[in-house]
């Protein structure tokens, strides 16, 4: 009966033991994978911060376009607000009119030049992101 009774305990320490060895490994793969996690955070957070400086500095570029654009395109309009403006004070004037049509094409091609150039910026800087 104790002969019997060893046994049972000996059957039921290895199988603790084997349950023991179970759980030793499915703690190694967890550490593992823990460690897997715990690096692609890392990775990720490297990514989400390049790419929160990659449109900060994209955002900064187009204020300055923005800007630039704003301040190319103010001249010529106001020039052609103008010019329209003096026009309506020489109704009756036609000989004075006539000096003021050439004028008025000139600036509103100068308008159409400084569009045609803020364009072709545009063009450049897809075509150039496109490549990159």
């Amino acid at each position: 009966m104790i002969r019997a009774k060893n046994i049972l305990l000996t059957e039921q320490s290895e199988e603790l033991a084997a349950q023991n060895e179970e759980l030793i490994q499915s703690q190694e793969e967890i550490l593992a994978q823990r460690d897997l996690v715990s690096q692609q955070n890392e990775n990720l957070e490297e990514e989400v911060s390049k790419r929160t400086q990659e449109l900060v500095e994209y955002n900064h570029q187009l204020e300055q376009f923005a800007f630039i654009s704003a301040h190319n395109l103010r001249a010529p309009v106001a020039r052609i607000l103008g010019l329209g403006h003096v026009l309506d004070i020489l109704k009756d004037k036609p000989e004075e009119k006539e000096e003021i049509y050439p004028k008025l094409i000139h600036t509103t091609k100068e308008l159409d030049s400084v569009v045609k150039d803020l364009n072709s910026i545009l063009e450049l800087k897809k075509n150039t992101k496109r490549f990159s």
